[in-house]
């Protein structure tokens, strides 16, 4: 942990000038690792037909419909996106807030 913040400190002090250059190497790589990692996935990857893709559905969950297991489904994750409890924050951020 001492080294890595050592490591960050005299980056950021003494050799400023070259971080630009170390941040588009870092993107450069990241950004070839990302296709690096996908080809191989997609091209060794099992193969399915389009039915099962788009159409073919699975409710282990026992709800009555698919459409309401997908949407209980989905509620946790979008609720977590959207940040429906943003207002609260922000809210309690004010100068005078409302309790």
């Amino acid at each position: 942990m001492w080294g890595i913040l050592l490591l960050c400190s005299v980056f950021s002090m003494w050799l400023g000038m070259i971080l630009p250059i170390l941040e588009v190497l870092i993107g450069i790589t990241h950004v070839l690792g990302f296709f690096a990692f996908l080809i191989p996935v997609v091209y060794l990857g099992p193969r399915a037909d389009a039915r099962s893709v788009f159409v073919q559905t699975y409710n282990f969950g026992g709800w009555p419909d698919v459409t309401l297991a997908t949407f209980v489904g989905l509620k946790g994750t979008i609720a977590m996106f959207l940040g429906t409890d943003g207002v609260v924050h922000v809210s309690s951020a004010g100068r005078l807030p409302k309790h």
